[in-house]
């Protein structure tokens, strides 16, 4: 190429860029360049902390029943019925022969035990002073009433023993003979003996006036032994014997 048609290539060259440089002129085409697309501000997902657990709301439990104390021996309801004479040092039937005792103060009565001449002798005082005779099962419960007619009889116990001491006497299951005995059917641990509460009253104080003619005081007392013997005016209360502690 000759240096004439060098320059005036040159020159050509830089007219064309000057047009392309002057003001007023339309934008300069240029290859698109590909921009990630912004996601919408909604669209984004925001990391953060876990959301807490939720915690469930405690179930209230009902309190457990206190410890309580075992129930103290129930007491059967027929004998419920029977009058306080004295007060019984339990309210567990004895199962010795003889009464119960009262109990608290140290003045308090001395036990009474009675003594049976035959059973002959039992079931006349029994007629004469209103008495009754309970049969009495294993269990401590009256499951009979001796009935005193020409014979003796065994008849159902009905209960009603309002008007009866709690000075309650205890009598082996044998002393009537075997023949009363299987007239039951049920097996019979003791037979007991119920006194009318206004006879037993006269009883204590005979009692009480017996202790204090030995010069001594309830409390220095184990037990009184007596009897029962015919008067002129029925049968009455006989002190043999004070037994002191």
């Amino acid at each position: 190429m000759s240096k004439t048609s060098f320059t005036i290539g040159l020159i050509f060259s830089l007219c064309v860029h000057g047009v392309l440089l002057l003001p007023g002129q339309g934008p300069v085409s240029v290859l698109p360049i590909e921009l990630e697309p912004q996601i919408p501000s909604v669209a984004k997902v925001i990391l953060s902390s876990p959301p807490p657990a939720v915690l469930e709301e405690p179930v209230e439990k009902e309190p457990e029943p206190l410890h309580q104390k075992p129930p103290e021996p129930q007491v059967e309801p027929e004998m419920k019925q029977l009058q306080e004479v004295v007060e019984p040092t339990s309210h567990k039937l004895t199962e010795q022969t003889g009464d119960f005792q009262e109990s608290g103060e140290q003045e308090g009565l001395p036990e009474l035990r009675l003594a049976w001449d035959s059973p002959e002798q039992l079931i006349t005082i029994a007629k004469t002073l209103g008495l009754r005779i309970l049969m009495v099962s294993a269990t401590n419960e009256p499951v009979g009433e001796l009935a005193f007619a020409h014979d003796l009889l065994v008849k159902e116990f009905t209960g009603g023993l309002a008007s009866f001491s709690n000075r309650v006497r205890t009598i082996s299951a044998q002393f009537f003979g075997q023949e009363l005995l299987r007239r039951s059917n049920r097996s019979i641990r003791c037979f007991w003996v119920l006194v009318p509460a206004s006879v037993d009253q006269e009883w204590v104080l005979i009692q009480k006036e017996a202790i204090r003619a030995m010069g001594l005081r309830n409390s220095q007392v184990s037990h009184v032994e007596a009897k029962i013997i015919q008067a002129a005016n029925g049968y009455e209360l006989a002190i043999t014997k004070v037994v002191p502690l």
